[in-house]
């Protein structure tokens, strides 16, 4: 804008874009003004062809007088005014003041202001169609979404309700005598599919929270090895007949998380297991200082792991890796993308990794507690 007033011996010049009828200056040499006018106003009219553009009288567009303006209005001063267009569609006007002079600007005044007008009509055109396509990409991933949703809602709440419902239909059925072990087993199917759909509401609701940012770390200090103990026999059962390495050393620093937070994302990576890498594929879960201020934790399988084009979208939500185990019962496709969302939480961070045992390895790197101070 600068440069422009000074090769084309310009006293201002202002960019103003209109936008649903409202007008806005969108750059200025003199930020702050009110728009500039003036007694003489010269219009830069296009010629069809090749045909040199010429400047003619015009009135202004916006129907005020220059005196209206309350710029510029100095009986020594013109204005000229080019329009910004892209295509058929006009978007605004590069306006600019000078002393009056007897003839119209020369050509290559004519030619700067010109350039300088269609410079900022593309580049206005190109910013549109990238929000356009932003947009579009907004709409689409909000479609993909939805529908990730609902077919969600179906396998994963549908499917255990339509279990709980069942078992208790048939516990409630008078005309049928349960054997106490069968009563147990139903009751015990029940009580499972129940703590299914609790997790399966609590993940989304923990995932909400995430997108929003509102989720708020209560931290402490904790042993990881004692946490992965207890979820370990928690989840025992579901593990099944594997081989299972744990290499926590005891001497490993305490992190400073919080213990929900931590629960949910071994949780989520031993329930990815057994969806994906389901026995006998061994499972491995081992730890590491990486400094005075970081814990690495890797959990890794020996399962069929994952091509190297879909790693990046392995913590996407709702995100399901095609292919894989047995896919009666798919998921929601959100537990990865919760584990990152608490990882970042306590101030940690997520990442896959290269696994040895030939799966998907994750790794989480948690912030260590500082060591505890000595009595003085």
């Amino acid at each position: 804008m600068g440069r422009l007033a000074t090769d084309a011996a310009l006293d201002r010049v202002t960019i103003v874009l209109s936008e649903g009828g409202h007008e806005r200056v969108l750059a200025d040499t003199e930020p702050g003004s009110p728009q500039p006018g003036a007694s003489i106003v010269l219009g830069l009219m296009r010629m069809p062809g090749d045909q040199p553009a010429r400047w003619v009288r015009s009135h202004d567009p916006r129907g005020r007088s220059s005196t209206a303006r309350g710029a510029g209005t100095s009986g020594g001063a013109e204005l000229l005014r080019v329009r910004i267009e892209a295509g058929d569609q006009a978007l605004g006007w590069l306006l600019a003041t000078r002393r009056r002079a007897s003839t119209p600007p020369d050509r290559d005044v004519t030619r700067l202001l010109a350039l300088a007008a269609d410079q900022v009509g593309l580049s206005l055109r190109r910013d549109q169609l990238v929000r356009e396509q932003t947009e579009g990409e907004v709409a689409r991933r909000s479609d993909a979404l939805r529908s990730a949703l609902l077919d969600s809602v179906t396998h994963d709440l549908r499917t255990p309700l339509a279990s709980i419902r069942a078992a208790a239909g048939s516990l409630a059925d008078p005309a049928q005598a349960w054997p106490d072990e069968a009563r147990r087993e139903a009751a015990a199917a029940i009580d499972a599919e129940a703590e299914r759909l609790d997790r399966t509401v609590r993940g989304v609701l923990d995932l909400s929270r995430i997108e929003a940012g509102a989720l708020q770390a209560e931290k402490e200090v904790f042993e990881i090895g004692e946490v992965a103990e207890t979820v370990l026999d928690r989840w025992q059962p579901r593990l099944g007949e594997r081989a299972i390495d744990v290499d926590l050393p005891a001497d490993l620093p305490t992190v400073v998380a919080d213990g929900r937070f931590l629960d949910s994302i071994l949780s989520n990576l031993l329930e990815n297991v057994v969806r994906h890498a389901p026995a006998p594929a061994p499972l491995a879960i081992s730890g590491r200082s990486l400094d005075s201020s970081e814990v690495e934790l890797i959990v890794e399988d020996g399962g069929p792991g994952v091509a190297d084009d879909l790693r990046g979208r392995l913590f996407e939500k709702f995100y399901r890796a095609p292919g894989g185990a047995s896919r009666a019962r798919p998921g929601l496709g959100i537990g990865l993308s919760l584990v990152r969302g608490f990882a970042e939480a306590m101030g940690g961070r997520v990442e896959d990794a290269a696994s040895r045992l030939g799966g998907l390895a994750v790794r989480i790197v948690l912030p260590a507690a500082p060591p505890p101070r000595e009595p003085a």
